[in-house]
């Protein structure tokens, strides 16, 4: 009952490659994450983790979060214009 998952778009901020519940908001899929169903089984879980991290390159990925909404800055930006009316 997580809503959003910050942690994962942190994750993937960072470069870092993502399996995540699949009733995970869409908006929090932005890049290298993976979405699997709960119904999966412990071991198919760590399949794919195993897959996806496989041969896997971190990069820095904070421009394409950035573009995707997640930018501290524009977000206070917008909080501000909002409540402050």
């Amino acid at each position: 009952y997580e809503g959003l998952g910050i942690v994962s778009v942190e994750s993937q901020c960072s470069g870092l490659p993502c399996v995540m519940s699949d009733v995970i908001p869409k908006e929090a899929f932005i890049c290298n994450a993976t979405p699997v169903s709960l119904d999966k089984s412990p071991r198919e879980w760590a399949e794919i983790i195993m897959e996806q991290s496989k041969d896997f390159e971190r990069k820095d990925e904070s421009e394409v979060i950035r573009q995707a909404g997640f930018d501290a800055k524009d977000v206070g930006r917008f909080i501000q214009e909002e409540y402050l009316k």
